[in-house]
């Protein structure tokens, strides 16, 4: 059995094993790089990607229905996953743009605004909204969704987060939806205000993106990150949509995750004792071209 992965437009597709890849491993290391390589590939050498600058690197480690990320600096984050595909569609899986998003956030590139209120749009499993919470840099977070059992598990999670480590932010979650099936509901968590707005892999479908910038004009945020696949049609169209609004500026970064299985002997040559040329033919996995939108309001605005 295969699974066919999307490339950018015109690029042939992929064709992976369904048991390959960094979701059958127990445990993952990514690592990001701060620009884009070969997004027609499945693997790097690491001499290519010692191109690029490293912004961090994170392991993930899955233990049935929970999944571990430990960052370079700070305790483990776990998370409870025991939502399934038919309770909770795409939002039941932790996307690689998370990974990324949440590495990005760490690496300081775009500082925040001092003691920003944050929330997160299609929070999912809230990786990148959960860590930002423990590290002291936002002063409160808020995940929102539109699935009721992503939101009960986002409360779960958040009260064992709580319960087990130094949590600075304060942590709070809530339905929104956006486009025609907002409800009038979702008008009370926008009027808390925010200075910074996230989003991982949020507009999957074409038909998506309107709303999206819609709301992010309304919302008016200092300052907004948005990231998905680089490849994906909905990605472009959503960069041209934020750069055509009067509202917004919009600066774009590519980024690069690249991942390794943990649990793997490393190959012969790539080990300790290696030459420096052994080292460098050793391979790494792609995690995907990833396109950041650094969105902040317009001059005068």
């Amino acid at each position: 059995m295969t699974v066919t992965v999307a490339t950018a437009a015109g690029a042939p597709l992929l064709m992976l094993p369904a048991g390959d890849g960094p979701w059958a491993w127990r445990r993952a290391r990514y690592e990001l790089l701060d620009g884009a390589l070969d997004e027609h590939v499945l693997s790097y050498s690491i001499q290519s990607i010692r191109k690029l600058r490293s912004l961090g690197s994170a392991m993930r480690t899955e233990n049935g229905q929970a999944v571990t990320f430990e960052f370079d600096e700070g305790p483990p984050l776990p998370l409870d996953q025991t939502v399934t595909h038919e309770e909770a569609g795409v939002g039941s899986r932790l996307w690689e743009s998370a990974i990324a998003l949440a590495l990005f956030d760490r690496s300081r590139l775009v500082p925040f605004p001092p003691s920003a209120r944050l929330i997160e749009l299609g929070a999912g499993l809230g990786l990148p909204s959960f860590d930002l919470a423990r590290i002291g840099v936002v002063r409160s977070v808020v995940l929102t969704d539109e699935r009721p059992p992503l939101l009960r598990l986002a409360e779960q999670n958040a009260a064992a987060l709580k319960r087990d480590q130094p949590v600075p932010a304060a942590v709070s979650v809530a339905p929104l939806q956006w486009g025609p099936m907002a409800k009038q509901s979702d008008d009370a968590v926008l009027e808390r205000g925010f200075e910074v707005v996230i989003g991982s892999d949020i507009c999957y479908e074409e038909e998506s993106v309107p709303p999206l910038v819609e709301l992010i004009e309304r919302m008016a945020a200092p300052l907004a990150l948005l990231i998905g696949p680089a490849g994906r049609p909905s990605m472009r169209k959503l960069r041209e949509r934020l750069e055509a609004s009067p509202a917004l500026t919009v600066e774009e970064r590519l980024l690069t995750l690249v991942c390794s299985n943990a649990d793997e002997a490393p190959r012969d040559g790539a080990a300790g004792g290696a030459s420096d040329a052994e080292a460098d033919s050793a391979m790494v996995r792609s995690g995907g071209i990833h396109r950041l939108l650094v969105v902040r309001p317009a001059v005068g605005i």
